[in-house]
């Protein structure tokens, strides 16, 4: 059974390392995951397995994505990865398994105070929820480096058309040891599965980012 295959996060790995191989199949993966357009993700998916990607890492994807992009569209991807994973006999006992935490970024100190300062009169679970279940649980799992998830982050973000909070996450990203380049060539491959127009927009938010 697919809850069987993919234990309920937050006890599966969640992660996406963009092997240099796998990268592009990785982040297309991403983008239809974020948009909720699982037709084509078995080939893609297929692709990023072959090029390197690692089942953990893909399942991590999976879970990373149901937090920025909606758990629907996470759950609407399930049935894929059982299929493919199926088809590879892929053992999914090995999913469950997490390693120690990653340290705390020195970036962060200052992001509990501006979340709380920002909703937290308003909304103080959803301020908690942001401190403990995205930062301090989701983004210090081992399974993907701070500089990986970032940039799985800005690709779902710009898919999606979140332009709004890219910025504090090409920040984040470059200080986690993302360049430029990659971060821009990855918006552009964005274009072509989550269309021109939110690429265009991303792309401009970033510009901003890259001129603070």
């Amino acid at each position: 059974m697919i809850t069987q295959r993919f234990p309920a996060w937050p006890r599966s790995a969640v992660l996406v390392m963009l092997l240099p191989a796998g990268a592009r199949p990785a982040r297309t993966s991403s983008v239809l995951i974020a948009t909720g357009k699982t037709a084509q993700l078995a080939g893609h998916l297929g692709r990023a397995l072959d090029n390197g990607v690692q089942p953990g890492e893909a399942s991590g994807l999976l879970a990373h994505l149901a937090v920025y992009s909606g758990w629907p569209n996470a759950v609407s991807a399930l049935d894929v990865y059982d299929q493919v994973y199926t088809a590879r006999q892929v053992d999914t006992a090995a999913l469950r398994a997490v390693g120690p935490r990653l340290p705390t970024p020195t970036s962060d100190p200052a992001r509990p105070k501006a979340v709380a300062e920002n909703v937290g009169a308003v909304a103080p679970k959803f301020a908690q929820l942001t401190h403990d279940v995205v930062f301090d649980d989701l983004w210090r799992r081992p399974d993907l480096s701070p500089r990986d998830r970032s940039l799985v982050t800005i690709v779902a973000l710009a898919a999606i058309g979140d332009h709004g909070q890219l910025d504090d996450y090409v920040r984040r990203g470059l200080d986690a040891g993302l360049t430029r380049t990659q971060v821009t060539e990855a918006v552009t491959h964005v274009a072509f599965y989550a269309g021109w127009s939110r690429a265009t927009q991303a792309m401009t938010a970033i510009a901003k980012s890259f001129g603070k």
